[in-house]
């Protein structure tokens, strides 16, 4: 069981073997409003008691992860999403075979110029972080996302 925001519900979505042809799909169970600290029965009514648990605390991590989010200065957050965000571009240029001349200058000068910027650091802190092993990570960067559009 997985759980995706997905505009304004929470999906739960089961892995479940197809029959026909032994593979794995995605079935949406049941969804509800993501604005929903806690579940609302006709969710738990569709759901395994062991779902249900991983559910709330899935639900938790969220409400914590707003929180932080709350509390946090929309600089501290885009620079928390930074390293997920290059990681997925990274991915992106693998799938690609051109790139627009005017989007590669500008990648290499703003790449270079955060790297310079980001040496001259000599104030490294270990801040408090959440754990967050019930959320996926696309599910916690959407989270962040989300947090600095409201913010722009």
């Amino acid at each position: 069981m997985k759980f995706v925001s997905n505009g304004n519900q929470i999906e739960c979505i089961r892995r479940v073997r197809d029959l026909s042809d032994g593979g794995m799909n995605d079935v949406l169970i049941v969804s509800f409003d993501q604005e929903q600290e806690s579940i609302p029965p006709h969710v738990a009514a569709c759901l395994s008691p062991f779902e249900v648990k991983k559910l709330k605390s899935w639900l938790h991590e969220r409400v914590e992860l707003n929180r932080k989010l709350e509390n946090e200065t929309m600089e501290d957050t885009i620079l928390d999403t930074l390293p997920q965000m290059l990681s997925i571009a990274k991915e992106a240029l693998k799938d690609i075979d051109v790139i627009d001349i005017g989007l590669f200058k500008q990648l290499k000068v703003e790449l270079r110029e955060f790297d310079e910027m980001l040496s001259r650091f000599r104030n490294i802190s270990k801040t408090d972080t959440i754990e967050l092993d019930k959320m996926q990570d696309s599910e916690v960067l959407k989270e962040k996302l989300s947090t600095i559009q409201e913010q722009l």
